[in-house]
């Protein structure tokens, strides 16, 4: 479940004006992103149908800010965006608002859980599977030593020197 941000919000701009202030290109935001530069493009003019939370979250990782940061922006005043005057801006209910945000953040840690424990689950058969196969190589050297062993005191027996 991707939980879509309040289509009110316009970000584009905001985000725009970020990448700028950062000096890094559509090009290169697009493929951090994993997206098409169109794509990316159409993100800051504002010309996605709905932005997900966590795509959000995804640009604000490239621009190395936190989320928060990109919704309390100021276009007018960049240099002195605070909170309390962007709470000042937005109308509507903020509580709706953060309670999207929080669920967001939750659904993330919930996949980033699951991700964990699928890797943990894959390293302990992995793990399995690893010490399955030193046992089997330990047979075989086990074995191939045995056959040297044997190969010595036959050439023991024939050596004539």
């Amino acid at each position: 479940m991707l939980t879509r941000l309040p289509s009110e919000m316009r970000l584009g701009p905001k985000i725009k004006k970020l990448r700028e202030l950062k000096n890094f290109t559509q090009d290169y935001v697009a493929s951090r992103l994993k997206i098409g530069v169109t794509a990316y493009g159409n993100i800051e003019r504002d010309m996605v149908k709905e932005m997900t939370v966590d795509r959000l979250l995804e640009i604000a990782e490239v621009l190395e800010m936190d989320f928060a940061d990109i919704i309390n922006f100021d276009l007018e005043n960049p240099l002195s965006s605070t909170l309390s005057e962007t709470e000042a801006k937005l109308s509507g209910n903020n509580d709706d608002w953060y309670a999207t945000c929080i669920m967001a953040i939750v659904e993330h840690g919930i996949r980033d859980k699951k991700l964990v424990i699928s890797m943990m689950s894959n390293w302990s058969e992995t793990s399995k599977k690893m010490e399955t196969a030193v046992m089997e190589v330990n047979k075989t050297l086990h074995a191939v030593f045995g056959q040297q062993q044997q190969l010595i005191e036959f050439l023991k027996k024939y050596d004539t020197r």
